[in-house]
């Protein structure tokens, strides 16, 4: 019976993180370096700032070399194709926020910190909308596998409460002074059998559920 109320909690998760908000918004903000601010964009998302924050720094080392100072990172010469063809200067903090987590990526191409109406502004907004993605389908596909784990243990489970049933039963035929007891085991393995095929079915669906939302980070 514990099994099955754990599976019940797994069920009741995948339920309410299948109405996780995805957000791909991206505004402008002007983030503070020191005694000066630099414009840039920033992204919240629904996630653990542990991961996002593992991830960015793995994102920021492909740019060039990190260095960090009071919460934020600087790629001095940092190549980045996807904003522009020559080096730029790269600033960019990671914080925890009552929405999950705040990525400012602060860009400085030559022409000064890009920003609204600069000419690569679109690309910067870009490359951290591309990133959220990355880090949502990763969730997501983290959700998948124990989703997967948990139809998996609640088959187990239900097979164990089939064998339980006919081991019950050939007790039953093989000793009639515990009738009553058998009977009575019987009964409520009946009822655990029952239990355990709604629990494979509702886990199914609850997987159906979690890979449905890799259609909202594509």
């Amino acid at each position: 019976m514990k099994k099955i109320f754990v599976l019940l909690l797994s069920i009741s998760f995948f339920t309410v993180s299948f109405s996780q908000n995805y957000n791909f918004d991206v505004d402008d903000h002007n983030g503070k370096v020191g005694k000066m601010h630099h414009a840039g964009v920033v992204i919240h998302l629904d996630l653990d700032k542990k991961d996002i924050k593992d991830e960015w720094k793995k994102e920021l080392k492909k740019m060039g070399k990190v260095e960090s100072e009071s919460g934020i990172y600087l790629v001095e010469t940092a190549n980045v194709p996807a904003i522009a063809s020559h080096p730029v200067r790269v600033l960019s903090s990671v914080e925890s926020t009552s929405k999950g987590t705040r990525i400012w990526l602060s860009v400085n191409d030559g022409a000064g910190y890009v920003k609204s109406g600069s000419a690569n502004h679109g690309k910067v907004k870009k490359y951290l909308q591309d990133f959220a993605k990355k880090m949502y389908r990763l969730d997501i596909e983290r959700q998948v596998e124990d989703a997967e784990k948990a139809v998996a243990i609640s088959k187990k489970n239900q097979e164990k409460m089939i064998s339980t049933g006919e081991e019950l039963a050939n007790d039953l035929k093989e000793n009639e002074e515990e009738k009553i007891e058998l009977e009575t085991n019987i009964e409520q393995n009946t009822k655990d059998q029952e239990l355990a095929v709604e629990n494979v079915a509702d886990m199914e669906k609850a997987l159906e559920l979690v890979k449905q939302k890799l259609e909202k980070v594509k």
